[in-house]
């Protein structure tokens, strides 16, 4: 399925070479996670209504900041997931295309930069990344 509709979004997680099925979860509104190839490489993406990622303002603003922590959780899950089966290079978190199309094109610029971080992590153990947001009210001197 490419997000071809105007409310929908291609959100990419993470780069690896190997393809194979893809039996992740990912964002709940969001449709089956997917292999969207390019060049060598594939790219695990889904396609996800903009109004889960706060609206297509969001997206323009790097998403909202009460959206960043939950969906920086499901990022990392995911991530963590379809690394199970192979080298896995992560994506920023909120890397979204209006579609498929645009999102092979930018990933297919980058595939030499991929392959050499997929070289680097091969045969390493898993890395992994956290966000968090200070949510107490700071104190004024």
């Amino acid at each position: 399925m490419s997000a071809t509709a105007p409310d929908m979004a291609t959100y990419v997680f993470a780069v690896r070479r190997c393809g194979g099925d893809v039996h992740l979860t990912g964002h709940p509104e969001g449709a089956m996670v997917r292999l969207l190839p390019f060049g060598a490489l594939v790219a695990v993406v889904q396609d996800v209504p903009l109004r889960a990622l706060g609206g297509p303002a969001a997206l323009r603003r790097l998403l909202a900041p009460e959206l960043l922590e939950p969906l920086g959780r499901l990022h990392r899950e995911l991530v963590h997931a379809a690394g199970a089966t192979g080298p896995t290079v992560a994506l920023p978190i909120g890397t979204c295309y209006a579609n498929d199309v645009r999102a092979r094109a930018a990933l297919e610029e980058q595939e030499e930069r991929f392959g050499a971080a997929l070289h680097r992590v091969t045969g390493t153990g898993r890395a992994t990344g956290r966000v968090e947001r200070d949510t107490r009210a700071r104190k004024q001197p």
